[in-house]
């Protein structure tokens, strides 16, 4: 079970802003939640600021009337996880045909293989006007 809130700052008027609940499986999202509601029992209001549309809160929470959403935008988050074979699957071209070299790093090391330098050639085309 993994999961962690990040961001999570206290406001004054009993409130607490969370940028985002991140979990591995359902048990360290009932574990977070549970931490907010335990940890937190004098806040009234909890704000999560990145929730997908699909997220389980309605059916896991006991009340889940009492959420609020506010959807303002939607949209997909992807991660690549072999840079080297996404970079090598197309081709490139430049009026100067050179090399481009690509520094890579992972904070979270959730790739820790793609870290490092990768050269992606890019191949010489005629410049037509």
């Amino acid at each position: 079970m993994s999961g962690k809130l990040k961001n999570e700052r206290h406001f004054p008027a009993q409130m607490l802003m969370c940028s985002e609940l991140i979990y591995t499986d359902m048990d360290a999202y009932r574990s977070l939640w549970t931490f907010l509601a335990t940890k937190h029992d004098l806040v009234g209001n909890i704000t999560i600021a990145k929730v997908p549309r699909d997220d389980p809160a309605p059916l896991v929470l006991l009340e889940p009337r009492l959420l609020r959403t506010n959807v303002e935008v939607e949209g997909s988050w992807w991660r690549i996880v072999d840079i080297k074979g996404a970079l090598e699957a197309r081709s490139y071209s430049t009026a100067l045909g050179d090399t481009l070299t690509l520094a890579v790093d992972d904070d979270e090391r959730l790739a820790p293989w793609n870290i490092g330098e990768l050269s992606v050639s890019l191949l010489l085309t005629a410049c037509v006007d």
